[in-house]
């Protein structure tokens, strides 16, 4: 499952195991911002030198979730 879709992958997720489970899962997730903000724009900051360090500190979760590096 992807943070991303969540929900979705949530509520596929449980209609597949709840046919034969034993225990029935919920098929809705309750889950809510605490901090209601509007996420700033970090990609206005980086440096050429901020985007390889990150790049390179994130590379196996890049490869592992296949997401694509960060670029300017």
């Amino acid at each position: 499952m992807r943070y991303e879709n969540l929900d979705e992958d949530w509520l596929n997720f449980t209609k597949e195991y709840n046919k034969n489970a034993q225990f029935k899962l919920k098929s809705t997730l309750k889950r809510h911002n605490a901090i209601d903000y509007d996420e700033p724009d970090w990609k206005k900051v980086y440096t050429p030198e901020m985007y390889r360090i990150i790049n390179e500190f994130y590379k196996k979760d890049f490869e592992l979730f296949n997401y694509e590096m960060i670029t300017k």
